[in-house]
C-alpha cells in the first residue's frame, strides 16, 4: 500500500513548496485501545489527523472543564532547532535559531480572520504555542 506524506519544508517567501514522498506502509497490529498504529517499513511513524483532530478537542474540552479559556504566555521568544538536527539524536544541535510565540500566534489568527489561507505549515506555528501552552497546564 503506498501513501503521499506531505512534510513541509523550506518555508520562505510567503510560500509553501511541500516535497511529496511516496512510502511503503505495512499495518501493524492494533493497539489494546483500538487505536491505528502504522508504521512504516523504514520505522517511520505514520500520524493520521483525524486522530489528531480528536486528540486536540479531548484535550481543550478537558481544559474548558478546568475553566481554562485564555492562556497568558509569558515568555515570547524560545529557541528553535533546525529541521535537519531536530530529529537526530546522535548529534547534539549546533545551529539554534530563535523562534517568537507572539509571531506565530499573528500568523494562526491571520488564517482565522481569513486574512491567509490555510497552510500545512500553520502546524508549526500551532505547535509552538500548543507546546508552552501544555507545560503551564500540566493539570
Amino acid at each position: 500500500m503506498f501513501v503521499n506524506v506531505w512534510p513541509f519544508y523550506n518555508w520562505g517567501a510567503e510560500c509553501l513548496m511541500p516535497h511529496i514522498h511516496h512510502i511503503h506502509i505495512r499495518r501493524s497490529r492494533r493497539s489494546r485501545r483500538g487505536s491505528r498504529n502504522y508504521l512504516a517499513e523504514n520505522g517511520s511513524v505514520i500520524v493520521h489527523l483525524d486522530e489528531i483532530e480528536k486528540a486536540i478537542h479531548l484535550v481543550i474540552e478537558h481544559l474548558n472543564n478546568q475553566h481554562i479559556a485564555v492562556a497568558e504566555l509569558p515568555e515570547d521568544y524560545y529557541w528553535e532547532i533546525s529541521e535537519e538536527q531536530r530529529y537526530d539524536p546522535a548529534q547534539n544541535p549546533k545551529d539554534l535559531s530563535l523562534g517568537q510565540l507572539s509571531e506565530d500566534w499573528d500568523r494562526v489568527q491571520q488564517i482565522v480572520k481569513g486574512d491567509a489561507p490555510p497552510v500545512g505549515y500553520a502546524l508549526v506555528w500551532l505547535a509552538s504555542l500548543l507546546r508552552k501552552i501544555g507545560s503551564a497546564n500540566v493539570a
